[in-house]
């Protein structure tokens, strides 16, 4: 794994199978979590989730979730541990950016938007 964001149809996104690795998590546990969004929200669930598949170790085809960065965002919020926190801080950082700058009325988007986008590219 060595990029955690790719581009697929023109959209980042990063797999379920991924976030579980990196956030120490086993992956149906992280499946688990996209299937109760996607039953009490298809709308979102449909936006956010698209099926996929990745190779395993024993080069297996299984199945997995691309997650756009919501979808990425509302999993990881319910995720515990020292990376989901460091996630968490580092997004709520960018969103207090944000607001700071567009209270001010000098919003620079695109700093504070990298700075939204390298808070997903910590994971």
């Amino acid at each position: 794994m060595n990029e955690l964001i790719t581009v697929v149809d023109g959209k980042p996104v990063v797999t379920s199978k991924q976030v579980a690795d990196h956030f120490g998590k086993q992956h149906r546990q992280i499946l688990d979590i996209i299937r109760r969004i996607t039953e009490s929200q298809p709308d979102f669930g449909r936006a956010s989730f698209s099926a996929s598949s990745y190779t395993s170790e024993q080069n297996k085809t299984l199945g997995c979730f691309d997650m756009t960065r919501d979808g990425f965002s509302l999993v990881a919020m319910g995720l515990n541990g020292e990376t989901a926190l460091l996630w968490k801080v580092k997004y709520i950082e960018a969103f207090n950016a944000m607001e700071r700058e567009l209270l001010t009325g000098n919003a620079k988007f695109g700093s504070v938007m990298d700075a939204l986008n390298e808070a997903c590219k910590l994971m």
